[in-house]
Order: C-alpha cells, then sequence, then structure tokens
C-alpha cells in the first residue's frame, strides 16, 4: 500500500496562501538560526558546526515520530531530513559567512 496524504480544505491547486506562510517560516527560521549562532563566540567553522547540529536534531525531532508513529515511509523520512539538514547547514553558511565578515 502506497501511503497516500489525504488534506482536506481547499482545492490542491489553490496553494498561494500555503507559499506565502511557508516562505515567511522559512524566512523566520533563518532568522532565528542566524541570531542563534551570532551567539556562538568562534568563527565559521564552529557556526557551521553549530547550524549542522541544530539541523539533524529538527529535523529527527519532528520527522523520525512521524515515521515511528503514523508510520510514514521511509522513503518520506530520508527525503526530510535530507531537506532539513541540507536547508539549515546552507542557511547557516550564509549566515556564518555574513556574522564573521567584520572580523577581518
Amino acid at each position: 500500500v502506497i501511503w497516500q496524504p489525504t488534506p482536506t480544505g481547499r482545492s490542491p491547486l489553490d496553494m498561494g496562501p500555503q507559499l506565502g506562510r511557508q516562505a515567511a517560516i522559512d524566512i523566520g527560521i533563518g532568522v532565528l538560526l542566524a541570531w542563534v549562532l551570532s551567539l556562538i563566540p568562534g568563527g565559521f567553522g564552529q557556526r557551521v558546526g553549530a547550524a549542522l547540529a541544530t539541523g539533524v536534531l529538527v529535523s529527527l525531532a519532528t520527522h523520525v515520530p512521524y515515521w515511528n508513529w503514523y508510520r510514514y515511509p521511509g522513503d518520506w523520512l530520508m527525503g526530510q531530513l535530507i531537506e532539513v539538514v541540507v536547508g539549515l547547514l546552507l542557511t547557516g553558511v550564509v549566515a556564518a559567512w555574513w556574522l564573521g565578515r567584520g572580523r577581518r
């Protein structure tokens, strides 16, 4: 049996409000991550490492329970883990670079 999400409410073609909300959420997460990284006294490497650790922890805490309790497929889980970890890692690289540019 292939798992199929069953959203209710709006037409799947009416994604405008959802895209706007998701963009705001992602920007907010990026700003919060940059703020957390700004609190780290280390340099670029330590900040990128912290962003990577944050991505791993957030992804494990939010997506593994869906796999465990709601039986989401393993492929879905791996995709989510990769998306969140890589996304926060890239955000962390940019934020660490931005925060460290005044040190030279």
